[in-house]
């Protein structure tokens, strides 16, 4: 019976901060870009794309919780050192991060640096490299960027956010690699 109530009271209070906070989605696309490792010729599509909620902490810092999509087609690819050189291949990046946001005051244009951290899970398809095709690697990604806000619930974001992977390359050689995704972000952010 006290166990009981301790619950209940426990969950009263979770949803007493709960029902106070303020939460906010953001969404961003845009190009990204490799920057090492993998090389060859991009074709001219590119695209990025990335959804997170945001816990508002106070007015300079968030915690967030994103997932993302980035798909980058190859005319050529190349893997320094693990693979050869083949043709038509899509590189494809989709991460799922937590991680947090800090402003810098400002009321209409709001600054902010952020680092997210998590796991990111590529793909190589239509790859004659089989063992290199889909992998689970660890993502840092630190970014810098600027909000203008609309109004105090919506804003407008434009950022650069360098995605860091940690890539495995278990089968081929004995190493961990970092791959770096260059992305430039143009998105909305709304709190509700």
């Amino acid at each position: 019976m006290k166990t009981t109530r301790i619950i209940i009271f426990a969950l009263l209070g979770l949803f007493a901060v709960h029902a106070h906070a303020q939460y906010s989605i953001g969404f961003n696309f845009g190009p990204a870009f490799p920057m090492s490792r993998y090389s060859g010729d991009m074709k001219l599509s590119m695209a990025a794309a990335n959804l997170k909620i945001n816990k508002h902490v106070d007015d300079y810092l968030r915690v967030s919780l994103g997932a993302g999509y980035y798909m980058v087609p190859f005319k050529s690819l190349n893997i320094d050192g693990v693979q050869k050189e083949v043709s038509n291949v899509n590189l494809t990046v989709i991460p799922v991060t937590l991680g947090g946001q800090f402003f810098f005051g400002g009321i209409k244009w709001k600054p902010y640096i952020s680092l997210d951290l998590g796991y990111v899970l590529t793909i190589q398809d239509k790859s004659a490299f089989t063992k290199a095709a889909n992998r689970n690697n660890f993502i840092i990604a630190p970014a810098l960027g600027i909000n203008y806000m609309l109004s105090d619930d919506f804003a407008l974001n434009l950022g650069v956010k360098n995605n860091v992977i940690i890539y495995q390359f278990r089968d081929i050689e004995d190493s961990n690699e970092a791959f770096q995704l260059l992305a430039l972000e143009l998105g909305i952010n709304y709190k509700f």
